[in-house]
């Protein structure tokens, strides 16, 4: 539990606030917007997110997300496809006419077979205006990797061993986002300029705040040199009785060498305060903590403890549990973005993620027993390209030995200082270091 503290202080205050890495989610949300918008229904059974979808239900939904069901509903079954139900006959129809699927072979669909995620990337890259085949824009074979450059596919979205209805609503809610091959400023623009969507519920907007968002990360994934101060909040609490509070008041300083990272230099030291236990156990604790890394040597000193270690600049990240990446956040885990310009010039992006959409960070957090994980709120200004201050509200809960510990931090960078204005000051006496 203290290493993941720790991962969470150093990880999140330094980057992530703009970055969020998920091994398994659940996109609710995602459907419900394409439900709002009349483009994903489901089945008598609900949305059925978490099971497998057929080659026949990945045709219906394709229909449905390009607004053409009422169209499809209306024409006639000639396609050469032997296999297919009756009720699929509509969707796949329309499929076939529009040169939006191939089938399986010259007389079958493959009506009942499993849908792979290559294969609804090949479905909505073609739904984009892209074409396959040898003298198209791409593969078959290549379609993730092609789905990937043109932003369909993501880490998240189609993230799994097991290809779900779930990753299709992502999917599906990621494609409506990206610009078509046409030069729209996204699918869904499109769609409703054609008249197949109606209402865009607010999504073009939220879209196009997304790639501000998006730009405004970028600003944030550029500094190489940065040196700012944080100040954290965290509280713990097992089945509702709380064990822990700790506040943390530290300062870092990173100069990073992209083309020889070993050349880097990184500095953070401050005191983490905690009170822990329950009842009469209660303890106060006052640590003092101070990393350095230079020339290829990480400096230690926790509560006057030394020591010094020869190491190159990734090692010496993971042995402080540091991460450095900084991503904007996929689509498909966005709740909510608010941008907006403050009366003295600052840009703010306000970033909600979906509750319940990430169930663990990867890089932060190495444990199989999150049981959720909620970030709140996110908020960056910035004045141009220059960071002014990040801070965040962030909840989760963790289940282990029958009982569920609830974490609750609140974090603050500021005084932010980037370029020619970082100082890195060594540790003093050096050579105490064993």
């Amino acid at each position: 539990m203290k290493k993941m503290f720790k991962k969470v202080l150093i990880a999140v205050c330094l980057t992530a606030v703009l970055t969020v890495v998920a091994f398994a989610s659940s996109f609710d949300h995602c459907a419900d917007a394409l439900n709002e918008m009349g483009l994903f229904r489901g089945t008598q059974n609900g949305y059925e997110l978490d099971r497998v979808p057929t080659r026949a239900e990945a045709a219906t939904m394709l229909v449905r997300l390009l607004g053409a069901e009422d169209d499809a509903l209306s024409l006639s079954y000639t396609a050469p496809y032997t296999d297919v139900a009756d009720w699929a006959k509509p969707y796949v129809q329309y499929l076939h006419n529009a040169g939006l699927t191939k089938g399986t072979s010259a007389t079958t669909f493959g009506y009942s077979d499993k849908c792979t995620e290559q294969q609804y990337a090949t479905f909505l890259l073609r739904a984009l205006g892209y074409t396959d085949g040898e003298n198209g824009d791409f593969t078959y074979a290549d379609a993730l990797a092609f789905a990937e450059e043109c932003g369909v596919v993501d880490f998240v979205n189609c993230a799994g061993d097991v290809f779900l209805r779930d990753n299709v609503a992502a999917m599906s809610f990621t494609a409506l986002s990206v610009a078509p091959k046409s030069g729209e400023a996204d699918l869904l623009t499109k769609l409703k300029a054609s008249g197949a969507v109606a209402d865009d519920k607010g999504y073009i907007e939220f879209f196009e705040n997304y790639r501000k968002y998006t730009e405004a990360s970028k600003t944030v994934n550029n500094v190489t040199t940065l040196s700012t101060d944080i100040k954290m909040n965290m509280t713990s609490a097992v089945d509702g009785v709380e064990n822990m509070k700790m506040d943390y008041a530290l300062s870092l300083a990173a100069d990073i060498d992209a083309e020889n990272p070993d050349k880097s230099k990184m500095k953070y030291e401050g005191t983490i305060k905690a009170l822990t236990g329950i009842g009469e156990g209660k303890m106060n604790v006052e640590m003092p903590v101070s990393y350095y890394f230079a020339d290829g040597w990480l400096y230690i000193d926790v509560s006057g403890q030394k020591q010094k270690a020869e190491l190159s600049y990734s090692d010496a990240l993971e042995t402080m549990d540091i991460n450095m990446q900084t991503e904007a956040n996929p689509i498909c885990l966005i709740k909510d973005i608010e941008v907006k310009k403050t009366a003295d010039g600052y840009e703010m992006y306000n970033v909600t993620c979906a509750p319940g959409g990430i169930n663990a960070i990867a890089g932060l957090i190495e444990t199989e027993d999150m049981a959720d994980y909620v970030l709140l709120t996110m908020s960056v200004k910035l004045r141009g390209e220059k960071l002014v201050s990040m801070s965040g509200d962030m909840k989760m809960a963790v289940a282990a030995d029958e009982k569920t510990t609830d974490i609750s931090v609140t974090y603050e960078m500021t005084n932010i200082k980037t370029g020619a204005d970082v100082k890195i000051t060594p540790l003093q006496n050096l050579s105490e270091y064993k």
